[in-house]
């Protein structure tokens, strides 16, 4: 049987007034790192391992033909680097 997974939604200040983000419950949002053309950046507390993180949140993905490519790309890239400071991909 599935793991049932409930998310928390909440509204954080960004440089463009407010932003709603939908995250995993165990995730606390804590604020918007930076904001782009593929999406938001947030720093949050993960409640499970006492940890903070950067969480990206991507709009739009498969509107413009290469964003699945690029997206994917970035990802596959991030995961192969291992370096103090490039963040670790841990869930995508």
């Amino acid at each position: 049987m599935a793991e049932e997974r409930i998310y928390n939604s909440t509204v954080l200040p960004s440089r463009n007034g407010a932003v709603q983000v939908i995250t995993p419950e165990k995730y606390q949002p804590q604020r918007v790192i930076n904001e782009g053309s593929q999406g938001i950046v947030l720093e949050a507390w993960d409640q499970i391992n006492a940890r903070r993180l950067a969480i990206k949140k991507l709009k739009d993905v498969f509107a413009a033909q290469g964003g699945v490519k690029q997206c994917y790309r970035e990802f596959v890239l991030g995961a192969a680097v291992q370096h103090d400071n490039v963040s670790l991909i841990l869930l995508i």
